[in-house]
């Protein structure tokens, strides 16, 4: 019987057939197999967890800013009382789209007095994106320097149902300074 000899270019692979080559290979070699069982990480280093709650551990949630970055004086010189009108703005920058969120401001005036309140609902914010709303005579103050505004979130849940409530903060900067309260109002 004479040998065969199989020269280079003697046959072809079929598309997609390398992988299995490769896995070929390290099967017939155990050594190399070990060698890249190292390199991709070893058994003990692979975690025996569903890949949807990996990727929600390993995905840090981000947080969803609440801020007045400008309020405008209307009014003045008209004849009427003039009013300070907030404009309140919510800046998503979580990994989810927010379904709805609705929060509550309380207006204090640089004496500490009450001054106003606020509701605000914002609705379908997408990641990565801000929503503004705009109130006009709700507070009763004719100068908008030295409010500011204690928030307490009423409710607030992502597109898949989760509450989001725990990740709403607050801004202390712009025209209106921010801090979020709890229910309890502390």
């Amino acid at each position: 019987m004479s040998s065969m000899t199989l020269k280079p270019h003697s046959f072809r692979f079929r598309r997609g057939t390398a992988p299995l080559i490769y896995v070929l290979l390290l099967m017939a070699c155990p050594a190399a197999h070990a060698e890249s069982a190292t390199e991709l990480g070893s058994s003990a280093e692979i975690a025996r967890q569903p890949l949807q709650e990996l990727v929600r551990k390993k995905r840090a949630r981000g947080l969803l800013y609440v801020t007045i970055p400008q309020a405008r004086v209307y009014g003045e010189g008209s004849g009427y009382r003039a009013y300070c009108s907030p404009q309140i703005r919510a800046i998503n920058s979580s990994h989810k789209t927010i379904e709805e969120m609705m929060v509550g401001i309380r207006y204090r005036g640089p004496n500490g007095k009450d001054v106003g309140s606020t509701v605000t609902r914002f609705f379908r914010v997408k990641v990565g994106r801000q929503e503004t709303h705009y109130f006009y005579s709700t507070i009763n103050a004719d100068n908008c320097h030295g409010l500011t505004g204690e928030m307490e979130v009423v409710r607030c849940v992502y597109e898949n149902g989760i509450d989001c409530t725990d990740d709403v903060r607050t801004v202390a900067y712009g025209a209106v300074p921010l801090q979020i309260i709890n229910k309890e109002g502390k």
